[in-house]
């Protein structure tokens, strides 16, 4: 595993996430505000989306030429089944017969090479965005070139890109982050290299339990209004990917099925928060094993015997957050070093 930190951020996360098994890359962004030829990119990119120019770091997956492919997933995101039948695909293409148990947004030709997937974040509309629907930027699979780098970070540093029209005028990029990745990456697949990605269902990959309809009922959810999937319906034994962001991030320890809806005001539909609780602790589960096994690593005495594993005692609804929880609230969460 790999994690690419800003260096502002260094300081607070290098150490952390190297004890964890990472190789901690430091990269500044590949492109500067400074640089971009444009004028309203170069005044407006680092005000875009989460993280503004920061956000470009995510680019560096495709200078990983040691790897055949490159997940990019977001600290927010979670792996809760094996996604080999994508890797398969990209490395031996279409034919290959994993392409039967890829779940695709509906609407779309398989391309004969595929150099990426991704999700689309149509929840951007509902929020206020416009078509073209720009990708979620907390997941994607990609296929190493640096040719492929060098082309993105040619096109910011070029600049071509107003609210008004999106990037070179194509529409694309006028939503939420727009900017950056949610709006750069399917510019270059919709428009400057078209057949060669895959949006991938977003129900199963990289669910968000995202409301399908705008407010006023309309299908905002892929190309096909008749199959508008309800991704808030979804089981959860069928999600791939889990995304923290419409359900809250767990280390919140926000009571989503209490007085106060947590969520956003989309998502007040009881199944979504079904799915949300059960997403986040899923979430738990892979903290609490992970507590187990590192715990188990440090009571292991020398003469190999293990001593006793303290359980954790959050008291703030335990069946959901499994003891990490003391009260609502981020400073209800009980961190990883302080687990007794």
């Amino acid at each position: 595993m790999i994690a690419f930190i800003h260096p502002d951020a260094a300081r607070c996360s290098e150490d952390d996430l190297s004890k964890l098994g990472y190789e901690v890359k430091i990269r500044g962004s590949p492109v500067a505000a400074s640089e971009i030829r444009g004028k309203y990119l170069r005044h407006n990119i680092e005000k875009s989306g989460c993280c503004g120019e920061k956000e470009l770091l995510k680019l560096y997956s495709y200078t990983l030429t040691e790897y055949p492919v490159v997940v990019h997933l977001d600290l927010d995101a979670l792996v809760l089944q094996p996604m080999d039948e994508l890797f398969d695909v990209m490395l031996d293409g279409p034919k290959s017969p994993a392409l039967q148990t890829i779940s695709v947004q509906s609407g779309q030709n398989i391309p004969n090479v595929v150099d990426a997937y991704f999700a689309r974040d149509y929840m951007g509309v509902y929020w206020g965005g416009r078509k073209p629907v720009g990708v979620h930027g907390g997941f994607f699979v990609v296929r190493p070139s640096d040719a492929a780098f060098t082309e993105l970070v040619d096109v910011v540093r070029e600049g071509n890109y107003t609210l008004q029209d999106g990037w070179a005028r194509s529409g694309h990029g006028r939503c939420h982050g727009g900017e950056t990745i949610q709006g750069l990456l399917p510019y270059y697949y919709d428009i400057l290299h078209p057949g060669t990605a895959i949006e991938l269902n977003r129900c199963i990959y990289n669910a968000v339990v995202d409301n399908p309809r705008d407010r006023k009922g309309n299908c905002i959810a892929g190309q096909d209004p008749n199959n508008c999937e309800d991704c808030r319906k979804a089981p959860l034994g069928h999600i791939k990917l889990a995304h923290f962001t419409y359900c809250q991030k767990p280390w919140l320890c926000r009571d989503l099925d209490g007085p106060i809806n947590w969520t956003s005001d989309n998502q007040t539909d009881r199944s979504a928060i079904r799915l949300c609780m059960g997403m986040q602790r899923a979430w738990f589960l892979m903290r609490k094993r992970l507590d187990e096994y590192t715990l188990r690593l440090q009571n292991i005495s020398s003469d190999g015997s293990q001593r006793g594993v303290k359980s954790k005692t959050g008291s703030f609804k335990p069946e959901q957050f499994l003891g990490y929880c003391s009260n609502v609230g981020k400073k209800g969460y009980i961190p990883f070093h302080q687990v007794a």
